[in-house]
């Protein structure tokens, strides 16, 4: 096997481990914490409900973004989400192609903020 396909496969490996890793252990430290915050502060089981919750969605944006990442890296692009992704909201102040206006800074001649230095 040539050494670019050892390395593929050990970083394959890595990321491997990596996402297992990374989904396994907000649920546990939740569960943990759950556990400590019951028995010091005599709380009810909501805590345990919120601690499964917690820790399961914490996991699930964790895979999220990994198969996210792991799109992008193969080439192939996830859909696009949030303010990144171009959408027009429509929202007060927002110009009508979705860009936001904005001054230069300057000042004109009156002293306020205007597009710039009057021309003569």
């Amino acid at each position: 096997m040539k050494k670019d396909g050892w390395f593929a496969s050990l970083q394959n490996l890595t990321w491997l481990t990596q996402l297992g890793l990374s989904l396994t252990v907000p649920p546990v430290l939740c569960l943990l914490l759950a556990g400590w915050l019951a028995e010091k502060f005599l709380l009810g089981p909501w805590v345990w409900l919120a601690a499964i919750l917690l820790g399961l969605g914490a996991s699930g944006c964790t895979f999220a973004e990994f198969m996210r990442m792991f799109l992008r890296r193969s080439g192939r692009r996830p859909p696009e989400t949030g303010p990144e992704a171009g959408s027009n909201s429509g929202g007060p102040g927002d110009a009508p192609n979705g860009s936001r206006p904005h001054s230069t800074g300057q000042t004109d001649q009156t002293g306020g903020l205007g597009s710039g230095p009057k021309t003569k």
